[in-house]
């Protein structure tokens, strides 16, 4: 994400134009956690099978472990927009200091972590220490470039949450229940077929939740109006519609 956002984050600084910045920090951020929930949702729930279609065997540790870490990058990704726009101005202080929470966290956590629970207290350690340390990198730049905390987490993460959350929590029930099988295959390639169709189910029900629960209605005609049989001329009105709703949400 750092590498696209960054040329148009340094236009906007030295534009000066904060609407159009609050703006587009606000949709990489919520681009970031979609991304965030559909991937790694899934991965945390479908490790074990994941895991058995990648090496043929059953790791119950290699599970935990990708089931617990999952949370931590999803945390990590949220930071992502905010580095673009302080690498885009060469500010290295704020960034640095994210890094060095994190080290510190784990330098505290990992000794009684460790002793009290050994490598599951290891991995737990790792991921408090990067989700302690993104959570106070995001607040901090939304301090730092006077946007509001509350609004930021209401339109980046409670959106994106209330969609996909009944999308991850219908897969997590009942994907235990309802396996596919097919006769003759070995254990690797019914593991493959099976997250294989889980994942088919589960991307056109992310899609649905995206569209309807994430989407504004300009955002959606804009998308439509990308459709190779559309119009030209309603594109344009598309687009326009959607540079005033992403000016009304950076105001």
């Amino acid at each position: 994400m750092i590498a696209p956002l960054m040329p148009a984050f340094a236009n906007l600084h030295a534009a000066g134009n904060h609407g159009r910045f609050q703006a587009l920090y606000e949709d990489a951020s919520r681009i970031a956690c979609l991304i965030g929930i559909c991937s790694f949702g899934f991965l945390a729930i479908f490790a074990d099978r994941l895991i058995v279609a990648w090496t043929a065997n059953a790791y119950p540790m290699a599970t935990w472990t990708v089931s617990c870490m999952s949370a931590a990058f999803l945390a990590l990704l949220l930071t992502r927009a905010g580095t673009a726009s302080l690498r885009a101005r060469g500010t290295i202080r704020l960034e640095m200091s994210y890094g060095l929470l994190i080290i510190g966290l784990l330098a505290v956590l990992f000794g009684p972590s460790y002793w009290l629970w050994g490598y599951q207290g290891v991995v737990l350690a790792i991921a408090t220490s990067v989700m302690g340390g993104s959570v106070w990198f995001i607040v901090a730049f939304a301090r730092r470039e006077s946007l509001g905390v509350a609004h930021y987490l209401r339109e980046t993460l409670l959106r994106p949450v209330r969609a996909m959350g009944p999308v991850v929590g219908f897969t997590a029930v009942l994907h235990p229940l309802l396996t596919v099988q097919i006769p003759g295959l070995g254990k690797r390639m019914q593991a493959l077929v099976d997250v294989s169709a889980w994942g088919a189910l589960f991307l056109l029900l992310s899609v649905v939740a995206v569209w309807l629960g994430v989407l504004a209605a300009p955002e959606r005609a804009w998308l439509i109006s990308r459709l190779p049989w559309r119009a030209d001329g309603g594109q344009k009105v598309d687009e326009q519609a959607l540079s005033t709703h992403r000016d009304c949400a950076g105001r």
